[in-house]
């Protein structure tokens, strides 16, 4: 497995409160003219690549560049999911969030202007463990990776900060190596043990309760409110507007989220192994419903760290509209 690093700037008014980004997906600006680096391995002779450039993923039948009109890329933060600051199923209008996101969001922002001389623009590095160009983004055109600040000779990561903090849920992917899946296990232990962020009073919670449907998306510019209060795990989270979306507009008579999840559409039947199996032997691991790790009382049978999802594939394009395969 090699390493691919980009080159590239964070501008943290992106952020919210200052702007609409929540605490886990971020976009950073291509720096250079070749920005794109990638080593067969650790420690190797890296190599300039422009397999990305023009390149993009089908994304529900039309073509989403993987690098903006901009030159940013859009970064979904490896192995770490934050509350969910806004979110709705493609029929709604409202944006709905949860306990903690505005938190999450206001943390990582004011930390990093603390940290590095309350500067807007910072310089750093977007970085993933892959073999080949089609592994690196997921099927909304999202780099998948870590982000890391290089301010100043110091080398910050991102993903790894939310997850210590207990700003973000872990949230493993079969994409991701054993050591990224370990680092972040022990992290989260931290973080539990600690009662940080989500972790404290009133957070994270198991148990499946009643949609919350008070908790709009605030506009950039709000004031944080104090959003402490009950969190699941933001996918489950996710998962529960899409069923009482359905539920509402009479595409779905599921009488609870764990029967939704094992209605017969490929986009409810989320896959996951445990973690324990697929770090001992990935290819072994057994692989199961979402659905199965919810139990009876409506709550989350497995730790958020126990869970390894199965990343969707995503078929990488050129602008030949040739798949791309080699750097």
């Amino acid at each position: 497995m090699g390493l691919l690093t980009v080159t590239a700037t964070l501008d943290i008014r992106q952020i919210w409160p200052g702007g609409s980004s929540d605490a886990d997906t971020l976009r950073v600006k291509l720096k250079g003219a070749k920005p794109f680096k990638f080593t067969t391995q650790p420690g190797g002779l890296a190599q300039t690549t422009d397999a990305f450039g023009g390149a993009f993923i089908r994304v529900k039948g039309r073509k989403e560049p993987v690098i903006t009109g901009d030159g940013s890329l859009r970064v979904r933060l490896q192995g770490v999911d934050a509350p969910e600051l806004h979110y709705r199923p493609v029929s709604r209008l409202k944006e709905l969030r949860q306990n903690h996101a505005e938190s999450a969001a206001k943390a990582l922002g004011g930390h990093l202007r603390d940290s590095f001389g309350n500067k807007d623009v910072l310089e750093c590095t977007a970085i993933t463990r892959v073999a080949e160009p089609g592994e690196v983004f997921d099927m909304y055109a999202r780099f998948i990776g870590d982000v890391v600040v290089t301010e100043g000779g110091v080398k910050f990561n991102v993903n790894q900060w939310l997850v210590e903090q207990g700003w973000a849920l872990p949230s493993f992917y079969n994409s991701m190596t054993n050591e990224e899946i370990q680092v972040l296990t022990e992290l989260t232990g931290r973080a539990r043990d600690a009662r940080r962020g989500v972790w404290g009073y009133k957070g994270y919670t198991s148990k499946i309760g009643v949609l919350d449907r008070t908790l709009i998306y605030r506009k950039p510019g709000s004031l944080p409110a104090k959003d402490a209060g009950p969190v699941i795990l933001p996918k489950l989270f996710r998962r529960q507007y899409m069923w009482a979306d359905d539920v509402d507009r009479g595409e779905s008579t599921a009488a609870s989220l764990k029967a939704y999840l094992l209605e017969p559409s490929p986009s409810k039947r989320d896959k996951f192994m445990d973690a324990r199996k697929f770090l001992l032997d990935r290819a072994s691991a057994p692989v199961n419903d979402l659905a199965a790790a919810i139990r009876s009382d409506a709550r989350l049978g497995l730790r958020p760290e126990r869970i390894v999802f199965l990343e969707a594939e995503a078929t990488l394009f050129a602008a030949n509209g040739q798949p791309v395969r080699d750097w």
